[in-house]
């Protein structure tokens, strides 16, 4: 509550700065005259948009609110309406009955040895209690839950008079429920048709306090809603778990290790769900009175009976009574869950619900004052720089920031850019988590685009079509472009697929055969498939021997001298493969250890091009000049 306060008061404290100190009688003037009545009704219109917009979030709320208690309060005709839940009831009765018989057994063997005394008194007396209660166990639960409901609907029904109590989702849209009472309990609509406010701004003025105040109730208001209709859904599962597993409730009695673990944790869930409920409707119950009696809209109300008062008194009673109406609201949450809500664990930042409030907040804030300070920010820089080009400027500059203005100025602005604004995250924040929210998406996007070039161009192979060169290059550049991490990841039959495995990079085939999420046998096969693949390409079916080679090399690999010193042997030592060489990818061959029969092979296909005599700067020609001077290849 502390830091509640902490953080109410200062925006108080502001709104009373502008409202009684900031506004003289003299800025009135401009708004005094017909131009009143355009502003004040343009202004108006605006507003009640705003309101009607949070007021159906409040609706929407109520809602949901409503047909979760509808729900929780006919616990019985769910459990009753699903067979499975009084199967599991049984089960559960059978099996600790099962262990009573079993502790029977224990206690006659001890009985007739004459292990005897009064703990086997009392173990005796123990199981034949829990065998009695364990019959009866589903019959007490419902007991109790029938009570906790019985009591929640007297204040339910004094909240929310005619209210349906249907479990049916369709009558929580026609029946009247707390969003109803709440927006006719407010009367938020009336707080700027105070008959003490005549002059123009002081109008502009009242209806803006109460369309930003009014706003900030009714969204707080939602969610406070929102998160006691999520508790009351958990309330409703986790009675009906309890009314299944509640014979373990009397097994405790027996085993003192069930009593311990389960029976008593158990039973202070079963308490903690029947006081939430009557607790929560009760507490609402006292603050909807509060906030709709008479009293208290007259006691804050400066124009009523008055004859009128200054902008600023009015100021101090709005904000104050929807200070007051704010707290009232979301105090039988808070205290509910104190109380006995052990749900609550599973709504995010129910124990204050503050804390979904300074969420929005931190929306409003980083959207509003954040940008506006960022882009005041930036043009404040600016003239410092453009100042920087004149004498005067300079100088004007210096004095600035010699007597701190500048400083202070640009200090300010910067920190309202990167104020969290109640929140979690700045304005900062925010952005670096877009673009890693859009790297990822990014990615998947990428993802998904490379699979559906591999798909077509698979697809187009196995019903005999050969695919057009675009779907060709599509596929190529697809594969060439995954990295490690999306081959492990694709199904097996795919990468090991010789058409697939063909156009795999050299530098990522050596990385998956390192990989410990491949199999040594699934690292052979697509070994095998690389070079059949590889083998297809150079000698295709369908046309002359070794028509492919120069795809491989120029298309496929790039003529990157590393990958293609790593081709396995039976394809770098064919002879229209070994002619296309150049000497880069021959010295390559000896740095990466090529063995000595391979290179003699290569340099023996390459030495007999010499009819006709190869052109003079072409490939053939370079190399063969390579391997006349180096004795070492």
């Amino acid at each position: 509550m502390k830091k509640i306060l902490s953080k109410i008061l200062p925006i108080l404290v502001l709104l009373l700065i502008v409202g009684v100190a900031l506004v003289p009688e003299v800025s009135r003037a401009w708004l005094e005259g017909p131009i009143q009545e355009v502003v004040n009704g343009l202004f108006a219109r605006l507003s009640n948009i705003i309101l009607t917009l949070a007021s159906y979030l409040v609706l929407i709320s109520g809602i949901f609110l409503n047909q979760s208690i509808n729900l929780t309060t006919h616990i019985g005709d769910i459990f009753n309406s699903i067979p499975a839940l009084q199967e599991i009831w049984i089960i559960v009765r059978n099996l600790s009955s099962i262990f009573i018989i079993f502790m029977l057994l224990y206690s006659s063997i001890t009985t007739i040895l004459g292990v005897d005394g009064p703990s086997m008194k009392n173990l005796i007396k123990n199981i034949v209690m829990a065998g009695l209660l364990i019959n009866f166990s589903l019959f007490f639960v419902k007991i109790g839950i029938d009570a906790s409901n019985l009591v929640s609907l007297q204040f339910y029904r004094a909240i929310a008079p005619g209210a349906s109590e249907s479990t049916r989702i369709g009558d929580s849209f026609t029946a009247p429920g707390l969003s109803n009472v709440f927006m006719s309990s407010l009367k938020i609509p009336k707080i700027y048709q105070n008959n003490g406010i005549t002059k123009g701004i002081d109008v502009t003025a009242s209806i803006g306090l109460a369309t930003v105040m009014g706003t900030i109730v009714m969204i707080t208001a939602a969610l406070s809603f929102f998160a006691a209709s999520i508790m009351f859904s958990i309330r409703t599962a986790i009675l009906i778990f309890v009314m299944a597993l509640s014979p373990i409730f009397f097994a405790g009695m027996i085993f003192p290790a069930i009593k311990k673990e389960v029976s008593d944790k158990l039973f202070g869930i079963l308490k903690n769900q029947l006081i939430f409920m009557p607790a929560y409707l009760f507490l609402m119950y006292v603050a909807l009175k509060f906030i709709s009696s008479k009293g208290f809209e007259e006691i804050f109300n400066a124009g009523t009976g008055t004859g009128g008062g200054p902008l600023g008194i009015i100021f101090i009673g709005v904000i104050i009574q929807y200070v007051i109406a704010l707290l009232f609201i979301n105090a039988p949450l808070v205290f509910a869950i104190q109380l006995g809500g052990i749900g609550a664990k599973w709504v995010p930042g129910s124990k204050n619900i503050w804390d979904v409030a300074q969420g929005f907040g931190g929306v409003v804030g980083r959207n509003t004052a954040g940008r506006l300070s960022r882009g005041l920010g930036n043009t404040f820089d600016n003239l410092a720089v453009t100042a920087q080009g004149n004498a005067v400027g300079r100088a004007a500059s210096s004095v600035l920031r010699n007597i701190g203005v500048s400083q202070t100025v640009r200090g300010s602005l910067t920190n309202l850019e990167k104020n969290k604004y109640g929140s979690s995250q700045s304005l900062d924040d925010v952005k670096k988590d877009d673009k890693d929210r859009s790297r990822v998406i990014s990615g998947l996007q990428r993802t998904k685009t490379q699979m559906a070039s591999i798909e077509t161009y698979m697809n187009a192979h196995k019903k005999g079509v050969p695919p057009t060169p675009l779907q060709e290059k599509a596929f190529r550049d697809s594969v060439s472009s995954m990295d490690t991490k999306e081959l492990e990841n694709l199904r097996m039959e795919t990468l090991t697929d010789p058409k697939f495995a063909a156009h795999i990079p050299t530098s990522k085939i050596d990385a998956l055969m390192k990989s410990d999420a491949l199999t040594t046998q699934q690292q052979q096969d697509l070994k095998k498939a690389r070079e059949a693949g590889l083998e297809e390409i150079v000698n295709p079916a369908s046309a002359p021997a070794g028509s492919g080679a120069d795809n491989l090399i120029n298309v496929l690999l790039k003529g990157k001298p590393q990958d293609i010193a790593k081709l396995p042997s039976k394809i770098i030592t064919q002879r229209e493969v070994a002619k296309l060489l150049d000497p880069a990818m021959l010295r390559k061959m000896v740095d990466e250890n090529v063995s000595k029969a391979d290179r003699d092979t290569i340099r023996t296909i390459i030495e007999s091009y010499t009819v006709p005599p190869p052109i003079p700067g072409s490939t053939l020609d370079k190399s063969q000049r390579y391997l006349a001077t180096n004795f070492v290849f």
